[in-house]
């Protein structure tokens, strides 16, 4: 749901800059736009700070799935804050640089969505945990955890490998 969203977001408030910078001119990036973008971006992290609070936004919800530990645990809050911080730094500077038309801002964004995207890629492989997940030590599991077996996690298997085979 991120991608979704963040991608929406990102373009609406982009867009909405365009329309009002063709319009007013230089002022486009003033306190116009500011007035569109802010409710934008702050319903966005309205939306995706549900995480921090119990490890599910609204769609993972829908979906039945939650944010857990590698092992099934309850994720502590410094995990959640971890994981929120690094998957939301591009939409945070992306505002920023709108908001404030500070170049500096866009640079940034542009090198941090480059790295969302190799890291990315990188999820497809044989690991399937993106950036994120890796560096907060979380992944998102079906809400209701299958028993899995502690003697096979204490041999080094992953519990995602686990949760599939016992799936098939």
């Amino acid at each position: 749901d991120v991608s979704i969203f963040a991608g929406l977001s990102a373009a609406l408030m982009f867009m909405i800059n365009l329309v009002l910078e063709s319009t007013f001119g230089s002022m486009g990036l003033g306190i116009n736009s500011a007035l569109l973008i802010v409710p934008i971006f702050l319903l966005y992290l309205g939306y995706f700070s549900s995480e921090l609070f119990n490890g599910k936004t609204i769609g993972k919800q829908l979906l039945k799935i939650e944010l857990r530990g590698l092992n099934g645990e309850m994720p502590s809050d410094q995990k959640l804050m971890r994981r929120f911080l690094i998957k939301h730094t591009a939409a945070l500077l992306l505002f920023l640089y709108i908001i404030f038309d500070i170049e500096m801002f866009s640079l940034l964004f542009m090198a941090v969505m480059v790295f969302y995207v190799i890291s990315s890629l990188a999820a497809l492989g044989s690991e399937t945990l993106s950036f994120h997940d890796r560096i907060s030590a979380l992944t998102v599991f079906p809400t209701k955890v299958p028993q899995i077996d502690i003697n096979q996690v204490s041999q080094g298997k992953n519990t995602v490998e686990l949760v599939k085979e016992m799936e098939e």
